[in-house]
């Protein structure tokens, strides 16, 4: 994001043809952290895979998991022109200053381009969960600081293949592929399961703790999780 950071701090929001040649950057830009999103997952399954394999007792088999293509065409100029110099004069119509515009354009932009960028490496591990017989389901994984739509997914544990995912489709919904549920800015992944003693990680068995507290009830469970219950 410090990429992204620095190439709009050079930017001229009155000057069409520096919007231009930001939008040619950033676009450069995500697509690098796409693609080194999708190796950074592909390097951490196999190591994780065959460590959680070998607790087991088992010998972690040849995988083959196949790289993302990159992103679709004209996806981060939509990203730049949502919050381009339309967005900008429109805070500034509404009494912002032009540096409060700029740093808020920026700011949208950072938390839009999450997605696409973790794109890469959700997608290796949900066709790694695909293809590995010895893999049984995946939990979701998300921070001790995350909102209470994704603490309330990873309440819920481990999901196994053969059931629905924690939003209902096998597949899901969102960017993050098999049910992972994504949203904007959401930075949480998918972790796989391989036995069906795999121990809860410690924020999955807080937020199963509150949700029992919550008695299953969303809108309490919210109130807990952002600390007005």
């Amino acid at each position: 994001m410090k990429d992204l950071e620095r190439a709009w701090s050079v930017l001229d929001p009155a000057d069409p043809g520096s919007l231009l040649r930001y939008t040619e950057t950033a676009e450069q830009i995500v697509r690098r952290a796409h693609s080194a999103s999708a190796r950074a997952a592909l390097s951490y399954l196999t190591r994780f895979r065959k460590a959680e394999l070998n607790v087991l007792g088992l010998v972690a088999d040849a995988l083959v998991v196949t790289l993302p293509d990159g992103l679709a065409a004209g996806e981060v100029e939509g990203l730049v022109r949502r919050y381009g110099q339309g967005f900008m004069t429109r805070l500034i119509a509404n009494g912002a200053t032009a540096e409060e515009a700029k740093r808020l354009a920026l700011a949208r932009q950072m938390g839009d381009a999450v997605a696409p960028i973790l794109s890469g490496g959700r997608k290796v591990i949900d066709d790694g969960i695909s293809k590995d017989r010895r893999c049984i389901g995946w939990r979701r994984v998300a921070s001790g600081s995350c909102c209470s739509f994704c603490a309330m997914l990873a309440s819920r544990g481990a999901v196994y293949k053969d059931q629905k995912s924690a939003i209902g489709s096998r597949k899901g919904g969102g960017r993050g592929g098999r049910g992972a549920g994504v949203h904007r800015a959401c930075q949480c992944h998918m972790e796989p399961v391989y036995s069906r003693k795999s121990r809860p990680t410690p924020n999955e068995a807080r937020y199963e703790r509150l949700w029992r507290d919550a008695e299953g009830d969303p809108v309490v469970f919210r109130r807990i999780i952002e600390g007005r219950a």
